[in-house]
């Protein structure tokens, strides 16, 4: 789902591509030409553009729909100021580091599409939770937002120096409620 989940030898090892993403219509169209309904397609699309793999991911995998879920919540969660129910969501990711890499990718897209909001409304969107970073556009301070962003690198770094997860996802929210 992201670079830094393989190993660092791994990632010396492969050529990446950059694939560009269809647009959404498009991405809809494709998801209900393989059978989805309109509606899975659209929430699909939501949560992952026009990254038709990803989409499908989602669609088939109930474990990254939960992912998505828990995201949405943190980012509530940072609206409402109630640093208890952000860390009832990130902890139900438990000690599963392929879920918390997405989680961290999840929520680092969406404060960025807040921050990308903030200054400019028309801006296209690329994290799960348009409805939460529209939110956290108009109470999120440009530096609350590089603090956030801040608090994900640091996760990543943690979990890449094999820090215990709940700790490390504790201190996360924690940095993430203090922007």
């Amino acid at each position: 789902t992201a670079p830094t989940a393989l190993l660092p030898t791994i990632r010396s090892r492969i050529i990446a591509l950059a694939v560009s993403p269809v647009s959404e219509p498009q991405c809809r169209l494709a998801l209900e030409e393989r059978g989805c309904s309109a509606e899975d397609a659209a929430e699909a699309a939501a949560a992952f553009h026009g990254n038709i793999g990803q989409c499908l991911n989602f669609l088939e995998n109930v474990s990254i729909r939960e992912v998505v879920g828990l995201t949405k919540s943190a980012i509530e969660s940072i609206i409402n100021r109630n640093e208890y129910a952000m860390l009832q969501a990130v902890s139900a990711l438990g000690k599963d580091r392929e879920r918390t890499f997405l989680f961290l990718s999840l929520f680092d897209r969406t404060i960025r599409d807040a921050m990308a909001w903030r200054y400019d409304p028309q801006a296209e969107g690329i994290g799960c939770d348009a409805a939460g970073a529209r939110k956290l556009a108009e109470r999120l301070s440009a530096s609350a937002g590089q603090a956030m962003h801040q608090a994900v690198n640091a996760t990543y770094a943690a979990m890449e120096a094999n820090v215990n997860l709940p700790l490390a996802l504790a201190a996360f929210c924690a940095d993430c409620m203090d922007g």
